[in-house]
């Protein structure tokens, strides 16, 4: 995991975060579970393609550098909407240090609406009002059926204490939208590395 990460410090991030369309980037690790994890946010999902040749750059590099004994994981979402990333921004360096990562999968489009708007409008409040939360942002991937939120805390113990509760309101949500429930995948990590999140500045009410 060390070498990984000195290898995506050192070579790609700076890349990444110069590439036209990139707003900003995270980049989590997970030391128990052996997981590494970026999220970047772009302006668009053209900026994202055009964007590819870095990404498979930098999945070549972690293969190499974790002795290619893993193989990175891809997925690319359309925000539907964000909350609370202008607290991210004006919080300085080190005060919000987890996110947690949530996927929902095997939702038809009609259900993916239906939970995001559950989620909207059922659940958002109760998670705003967590002590401890810093931002939310919720996507959708139609082609592949899924739906993640990426939530940030300011700290490793506050994101731990949130999840009772907080997985309780995501699972209201998809339960609202599919009978059958979706699976869902949960990971959890510490904030390694961040970059340009300013540039989420202007969008993060929308």
């Amino acid at each position: 995991m060390n070498r990984t990460i000195e290898a995506y410090e050192e070579s790609d991030l700076p890349a990444i975060s110069a590439a036209p369309g990139c707003m900003g980037l995270v980049f989590g690790e997970n030391h128990v579970a052996g997981s590494l994890c970026t999220v970047a946010f772009w302006e668009s999902l053209e900026a994202i393609d055009a964007s590819r040749g870095l990404a498979e750059t930098a999945r070549d590099r972690a293969e190499q550098a974790a002795e290619n004994i893993y193989e990175p994981i891809f997925d690319q979402y359309e925000v539907t909407f964000q909350r609370g990333l202008d607290v991210i921004v004006d919080t300085d360096a080190g005060e919000y240090s987890a996110f947690r990562f949530v996927r929902f999968e095997g939702l038809d489009d009609e259900g993916l609406d239906r939970t995001a708007e559950a989620y909207r409008n059922q659940d958002l409040e109760a998670i705003e009002a967590t002590p401890g939360f810093a931002g939310l942002v919720l996507g959708v991937n139609r082609e592949e059926g899924r739906l993640v939120t990426v939530s940030f805390w300011i700290s490793r113990d506050t994101m731990r204490a949130s999840e009772e509760s907080f997985l309780a309101s995501q699972g209201r949500s998809v339960a609202v939208a599919e009978a059958s429930q979706a699976g869902a995948l949960v990971d959890r990590f510490d904030i390694r590395l961040t970059t340009k999140l300013d540039g989420l500045r202007e969008s993060a009410a929308s």
